[in-house]
């Protein structure tokens, strides 16, 4: 028999049809679909943080505040998994040895998208800062301001695991330099898994400065995020860091509660 043109309203109707009659059976499938978590479920945006810990054998106290609205370090449901906008992530530590206070590090905006890549989408990481923070130079600890940008690429593991790796590029001010400026370029990679009982975070990056002789730094953390409720949970943080062949560990425990 020849072929025969059928009228395209006249298979769309027929294959509804065809469709519903089905629907009638309740065959059930045997492929399922993770639906994405509801935005109601996830943690409010602005964040305050009550914590202690110890750095390089000192003991101290610290409370933190952000603005908004969600980082890599916080539980992902109700929110798009490994995507971070934080605003005004400030943090204020009290030495319990010297009785200093000191403000370690301050975010002014933080911007990434560490999208996995698939076999038909290759989607970029990437991840942009604006920030400061006191780092050790030979001449003393020094408060710099800095600009850093990367991108790479993400893949992903199981249904909940990232682990990704960036080319970074960062241009800091600080006395601590010989002129001023540093610019350095480098690497950054890390690994994330989410699981009923919270969120394991770990990462690392190596950094050399052309502007600075070729001086280096590098540093290795890693997290324990505990979902203790929506808008409360724990986070423990292990940190080594090397700033200009000077080194320092900071192990510490944090509550943070989003309202």
């Amino acid at each position: 028999k020849g072929i025969q043109e059928v009228d395209l309203d006249v298979y769309k109707k027929e294959s509804i049809d065809l469709l519903s009659k089905r629907a009638k059976y309740l065959v059930k499938s045997d492929h399922s679909m993770k639906e994405p978590s509801s935005p109601h479920l996830g943690h409010d945006i602005v964040s305050a943080k009550l914590g202690a810990g110890v750095i390089n054998n000192q003991f101290y106290s610290t409370a933190g505040f952000r603005l908004g609205f969600h980082s890599f370090y916080d539980i992902d449901t109700g929110y798009t998994p490994m995507s971070q906008i934080v605003v005004l992530d400030t943090n204020l530590n009290w030495n319990m040895v010297t009785g200093d206070f000191y403000m370690p590090d301050v975010t002014f905006i933080s911007v990434g998208a560490y999208s996995p890549m698939t076999k038909i989408f290759k989607p970029i990481s990437w991840k942009v800062d604006f920030a400061a923070e006191y780092k050790d130079f030979k001449n003393g600890r020094k408060f710099t301001p800095y600009f850093n940008g990367a991108i790479g690429a993400t893949f992903k593991f199981f249904d909940t695991g990232y682990v990704w790796l960036l080319a970074d590029l960062n241009l800091s001010f600080s006395k601590g330099y010989r002129n001023v400026a540093g610019l350095g370029l480098g690497t950054n990679g890390g690994v994330s898994y989410s699981f009923k009982w919270g969120k394991i975070i770990g990462e690392g990056y190596y950094r050399n400065y052309l502007l600075d002789g070729f001086g280096h730094e590098t540093g290795v953390s890693g997290a324990y995020v505990f979902p203790v409720t929506q808008n409360n949970a724990l986070t423990f943080k292990l940190e080594r860091k090397m700033s200009w062949d000077i080194y320092s560990t900071d192990i510490s425990l944090g509550w943070k509660i989003y309202f």
